[in-house]
């Protein structure tokens, strides 16, 4: 029973990690191509009127109609872009700490929050785009790779888990029949250890079980139920054994 419910809130704490990581990435990455698409409006705004400007001042009074909406129009994609930087730093920090499990936490900040005075002070947010771009495509990597450890842990963990539930199950009813023997013990840790096998053997794909289900839940079925998977399993060397 203690392995029962360890395991249980070892494995949802473990699916939230990945679900919650994979959703945050995923999210990030439709961001940052929201922002690239900003940028590059941004960057043909400011080239239909930086020669106009030249060095003057953006609040410069003696600037045209014409050249004011312009730069209204660049202020508003300036402050949509640091926006959307802001909420994907957010979303990086909690991306790390997932998958470094809270070892390690970069400090992600927005250095552009202060009024552009320039024209060419725009390129500063461009600049930050690509220097967390580049950030967080190395720290997706390594995100994935954990993930992936992850993903083929839990297979088993729901195996094991199934097998628990089945073993569990089995105790009570052996005590309320009054069969437990001193065999029952080593017999369930063996079937607890065979849960553990189907389980990460569902996770790799070398067994199917034939519904259309989850790899975690096909994995806690052959766990809880690992005669009929061996019995499957025999059945098929049988007929390399006999061809």
């Amino acid at each position: 029973m203690a392995l029962l419910l360890y395991l249980l809130f070892f494995s949802l704490a473990l699916q939230f990690i990945v679900t919650t990581a994979n959703s945050l990435s995923s999210d990030i990455d439709k961001t940052l191509n929201d922002v690239e698409q900003s940028n590059a409006t941004l960057s043909s705004e400011i080239a239909a009127i930086v020669d106009s400007i030249g060095t003057k001042e953006l609040s410069d009074p003696s600037l045209s109609v014409g050249l004011k909406k312009s730069i209204a129009t660049i202020h508003d994609l300036d402050r949509k872009i640091k926006l959307d930087l802001d909420r994907s730093f957010i979303k990086a920090s909690a991306y790390e700490t997932l998958t470094t499990f809270g070892l390690k936490h970069t400090n992600y900040e927005l250095s552009g929050f202060a009024p552009r005075k320039f024209i060419n002070d725009f390129n500063q947010g461009t600049v930050e785009y690509y220097t967390f771009r580049d950030g967080f495509g190395e720290l997706e990597e390594h995100g994935r790779l954990a993930l992936r450890v992850l993903s083929a842990i839990l297979p088993i963990l729901l195996g094991t888990l199934g097998a628990c539930a089945y073993v569990t199950r089995l105790i009570s009813d052996q005590i309320r029949d009054t069969t437990f023997s001193s065999t029952s013990r080593d017999r369930h840790l063996v079937r607890v250890g065979l849960g553990a096998l189907v389980g990460g053997l569902v996770g790799v794909g070398w067994i199917y079980i034939g519904f259309s289900v989850s790899t975690l839940a096909a994995a806690f079925a052959a766990g809880y139920a690992v005669e009929p998977v061996f019995a499957a399993i025999d059945g098929i060397a049988e007929k390399f054994r006999n061809p």
